[in-house]
């Protein structure tokens, strides 16, 4: 595949629905630390977020299962004089 080819497909992406870009600020940040806090003390919201955080592990799993493997080039007598 050639560098065009990658960037052709790159520009087929949809922002928001194959990708999403997160920027994060000072607020994002503080946000997300009161977030932590809340949960780590709130039995209940600890609970429905390892519950979500499972679910998404094994989302991943199953993703990253799908894929399929690509096999190294098998060598060939051209590889071998060439060291």
């Amino acid at each position: 595949m050639s560098l065009a080819e990658i960037h052709q497909e790159i520009e087929k992406l949809k922002q928001g629905e194959d990708f999403t870009i997160k920027e994060w600020t000072d607020k994002t940040v503080a946000t997300e630390y009161k977030d932590s806090l809340d949960i780590e003390k709130d039995p209940e919201k600890k609970a429905k977020w390892l519950a979500r955080q499972k679910a998404l592990t094994d989302r991943q799993q199953k993703m990253d299962a799908l894929r399929i493997s690509v096999p190294d080039a098998p060598e060939t007598d051209e590889d071998d004089e060439a060291t």
